[in-house]
């Protein structure tokens, strides 16, 4: 069988109508900087993801640098219409990509980065290609060799940074997966070091489909672990966490990758540092902030196509909670619902010692025919709902963060 990498979808959709196969022959191509872009949509819709991966691309080297691509093709992207065809195009390619959002994949025909358009959030997009985007990264600069905690983790690393004015954010915190692993230490459902970080593929796999309960702890963990790795004690790892990446780049095993790297392979004092990093992380009001207000765009969105019209973020909330608007995703880490009856919803962060207090803004629509948009204020970022076209025409929501 052809591998596969796969993320479960973040919207948790799924689509009941499957459009006839397009011949993948029949898709437009275009290059961006890095890659070699296979598409069905107008260029005006996925040169912004291209451009997108491209800047994600070049946040991947720098962050971690010394890694050559290991030949001089270019990376390949799907940007589809729909579901159905994205279905139907990575079935004509041996793969079978139901469940998911977007894939990295490899096979005896071909290779690539793959997602779709219609109907989906550009910002819970963007995040399926930045996690997938690490993978296809990490087979074509680092190898095979690279551990699956390391992979999964800086993939997981990867797709909760944003891009803020053009550059990486990538040090965010975001509360799901911090909780959910403070929550794993605290009941004693964490993975002791010594068994997470010598963990092969497929005893990873074997888990993830033996309902292991600590499967899904693994993804958290993993990120958290890469996260303290990247800049606990003032970057104290990082150096060694690159080193151990390199030689395992090389086909060294884990065993005397860790030992060069990091001088040791007992685990105890690591563990117990990570635990205090762990105890001593926030969530940032970015991540926060980011992720309620895509929820938002999509309610208004919603309320926008059923033909009712809001003019404050109170009127807002109370006429979501009136259609019971809610949005469920699938995550490594395990499924989860947002709903406007939820007051954290519609909750804005107040750090101690800020003196700018977070607030959110209803703007009127510019042009008519929009739904208005929503700002939040008070962050070092500027943060606003934009609105895009889609495929067949229909408004789609981004988040903006300049």
């Amino acid at each position: 069988m052809p591998r596969l990498r796969a993320m479960a979808a973040l919207l948790g959709l799924v689509c009941t109508a499957i459009a006839l196969a397009k011949d993948s022959q029949s898709l437009s191509t275009f290059q961006s900087r890095s890659f070699q872009v296979k598409t069905d949509v107008d260029r005006a819709i996925a040169m912004p993801l291209a451009e997108h991966m491209d800047t994600m691309y070049a946040s991947y080297r720098d962050l971690l640098p010394g890694f050559a691509p290991r030949n001089s093709q270019r990376s390949t992207l799907y940007v589809l219409s729909d579901q159905g065809t994205y279905l139907a195009t990575l079935a004509e390619l041996g793969l079978d990509a139901r469940n998911t959002g977007g894939v990295f994949f490899w096979s005896a025909i071909d290779s690539g980065l793959a997602t779709w358009v219609e109907d989906r959030s550009r910002f819970r997009l963007k995040e399926v290609l930045q996690h997938e985007g690490f993978h296809q990264f990490a087979r074509t600069h680092i190898g095979d060799g690279l551990p699956i905690w390391a992979n999964e983790g800086l993939a997981e690393y990867f797709g909760y940074a944003m891009l803020v004015r053009g550059r990486l954010e990538p040090r965010l915190v975001p509360s799901r997966p911090l909780q959910r692993v403070s929550d794993a230490i605290s009941r004693g459902m964490y993975l002791p070091f010594d068994e997470l970080l010598r963990m092969d593929g497929r005893e990873w796999g074997d888990r993830v489909r033996s309902g292991d309960p600590r499967a899904a702890v693994a993804y958290d963990q993993s990120w958290s672990v890469v996260h303290f790795l990247l800049h606990a004690e003032n970057r104290k790892y990082s150096r060694a966490f690159l080193k151990f990446l390199q030689l395992t780049s090389t086909g060294l095993d884990i065993e005397h990758s860790l030992q060069r790297a990091f001088g040791s392979t007992e685990f105890e004092p690591f563990e117990s540092a990570w635990k205090r990093y762990i105890a001593s992380l926030e969530a940032d009001p970015l991540s926060e902030m980011v992720e309620r207000l895509a929820f938002m765009a999509e309610g208004l969105l919603t309320l926008h196509r059923l033909g009712e019209e809001v003019g404050s973020i109170e009127e807002l909330k109370a006429k979501l909670i009136a259609i019971g608007f809610e949005q469920r995703f699938g995550s490594h880490g395990g499924a989860f619902t947002m709903s406007a009856e939820d007051e954290q919803t519609f909750a804005v962060p107040a750090p101690e010692g800020r003196r700018k207090p977070i607030t959110l803004a209803l703007v009127p629509a510019k042009s008519e025919g929009l739904p208005p948009t929503i700002e939040v204020r008070g962050l070092s970022a500027r943060v606003r709902t934009v609105w895009l076209r889609g495929p067949s025409g229909e408004w789609q929501s981004d988040v903006e963060i300049r």
